[in-house]
């Protein structure tokens, strides 16, 4: 209703195009943070699903010192207005590109991947099942876009699987991988990044008590 909100003492605008940023969202960010505040090598990230830019712009922000570029990417050109407007507001340059994670990820083009840098690629993609659609609240059916919460009860960690398999084609060196899920995928997403050769594996319970985020490495070359 007011058009904004405030995401880690952040002010960042929103309207019913893009998805409005959670408290558990923040505590993925607040994660990433202290995993890597301390870090000396250069980095570059990607968020992908961006949405309101929330994640990637507050990685910049924080994490000025050491993040070099931040790729936000998404498959929504109003969301990218959004988030650049976003990205403005919060006085932080980031990159931001219109790419549709299930249907073409390899359109990323290949010569921003910068193996010269540590790469860190963070999601929060749609992970709710159409199905389940009808037990959400009124406000978010009513107010949110389907598209960056719903996901086919067909292959509900599609997004999960499509960016663990990017990364392992796409990128040499070291490279930090975090994901928001949904705590009953928990086991299937570990179980398929182990299987992807991924290691280091972590997982998160949110302020509830709910697994809600995982952490993975992949190094290559």
């Amino acid at each position: 209703m007011l058009g904004m909100t405030y995401f880690l003492e952040m002010k960042f605008l929103i309207n019913k195009k893009v998805f409005i940023p959670r408290p558990e969202t923040e505590e993925l960010v607040h994660w990433i943070i202290k995993n890597h505040f301390n870090n000396k090598n250069k980095m570059q990230v990607f968020d992908l699903c961006t949405g309101s830019g929330c994640i990637g712009i507050s990685l910049k922000k924080k994490l000025s010192n050491i993040i070099e570029n931040v790729y936000a990417i998404d498959f929504s050109n109003e969301s990218i207005k959004i988030a650049r407007k976003n990205a403005v507001l919060n006085n932080v340059k980031i990159n931001f590109m219109i790419t549709d994670i299930i249907k073409n990820i390899d359109s990323i083009p290949n010569s921003i991947i910068n193996n010269n840098f540590t790469n860190l690629i963070v999601s929060n993609p749609p992970y709710i099942k159409t199905s389940n659609k009808k037990n959400l609240h009124y406000n978010i059916i009513c107010y949110e876009p389907h598209d960056s919460i719903f996901v086919s009860d067909k292959n509900p960690i599609i997004f999960y699987k499509n960016i663990s398999s990017w990364i392992i084609k796409k990128f040499n060196g070291i490279v930090y991988l975090y994901f928001e899920i949904d705590s009953i995928y928990n086991n299937i997403i570990t179980k398929n990044l182990k299987s992807l050769g991924f290691f280091n594996i972590k997982t998160k319970k949110d302020f509830q008590g709910i697994y809600r985020m995982i952490y993975a490495e992949y190094h290559s070359g």
